[in-house]
């Protein structure tokens, strides 16, 4: 059986508007939850219907949350808060069978020896946390849109 470490696993914003910040690597990350989705129902009951009846409806992909030590001169943290409320971006979750990055010339070339989990996603939220006796702390929360793309390493 493959077990599969977190550590070493690293998130990329890909932006190729953002000349020279076309792959910009999120930093400080802990940790997240919410990689995947479910489907949906459809609720068909009629009044012949003895109890209820559904039909399964499309897969929302949820959202995803990150957990991270916030950062404020943090390039990537400075980005992701101005993206809040902003247009979808496309997000990479490499992981970690190899420190492979993502690179752009005039296009994308995601790394063939990590898994891959390709997806656009909005931020809708960059909440920083405090208290007693602990370093700043923060959460982001990306609203996933479409499917979610995974392509094991080779």
């Amino acid at each position: 059986m493959s077990e599969l470490k977190t550590q070493g696993t690293h998130l990329f914003l890909l932006d190729d508007a953002d000349t020279g910040n076309e792959v910009r690597k999120l930093g400080q990350i802990t940790g997240g939850t919410g990689v995947g989705g479910e489907a949906g129902e459809i609720d068909v009951t009629d009044l012949d219907s003895e109890a209820m009846e559904y039909l399964t409806a499309l897969k929302d992909n949820g959202s995803l949350s990150l957990n991270v030590n916030w950062d404020p001169q943090n390039q990537s943290h400075q980005t992701i808060d101005a993206l809040v409320g902003g247009d979808n971006k496309r997000i990479l979750i490499c992981c970690s069978e190899s420190a492979t990055d993502p690179s752009f010339t005039s296009a994308f070339v995601l790394p063939t020896d990590r898994t891959v989990l390709d997806f656009t996603a909005g931020i809708r939220a960059f909440q920083k946390d405090f208290t007693t006796n602990e370093v700043w702390r923060a959460s982001i929360t990306m609203r996933i849109s479409g499917d979610i793309t995974i392509t094991p390493a080779s």
